[in-house]
């Protein structure tokens, strides 16, 4: 589960939470869980591929750009920052935290696993 509290507001509501679903060969998966019910294993292997080693974290130093939603990653929910909100997400959503980079924002981030319930 991820949990996004927020300290700050601002009027125009720019920062925030934005959830989005990942869209590959025209299908959209909103979570990871999704992906766990592919049974297709050449898919599987091209989708872990494309997440792991083409949109993978790099060494290389970069301006911050605000992230814009693409053919493969596209916003399906912004929630707006406002101070003291509290946003709690499923683990394995596709998140970002929108800010636009033009003046502070104040978050606390965390994120815990649930183990799951095996009956014992």
């Amino acid at each position: 589960m991820g949990y996004y509290i927020f300290d700050d507001s601002t009027e125009d509501n720019k920062h925030g939470v934005s959830l989005y679903d990942f869209v590959y060969n025209n299908k959209r998966y909103s979570c990871l869980d999704d992906i766990t019910l592919e049974t297709d294993r050449k898919l599987l292997s091209e989708m872990g591929d494309f997440l792991n080693i083409k949109n993978g974290i790099t060494k290389e130093l970069v301006e911050f750009t605000p992230f814009e939603s693409n053919s493969f990653f596209d916003e399906t929910r912004f929630i707006p920052a406002k101070k003291n909100r509290l946003v709690i997400t499923r683990g394995g959503n596709w998140i970002n935290q929108t800010y636009k980079g033009n003046e502070e924002t104040y978050q606390l981030i965390f994120s815990f696993n649930e183990p799951k319930n095996t009956g014992k």
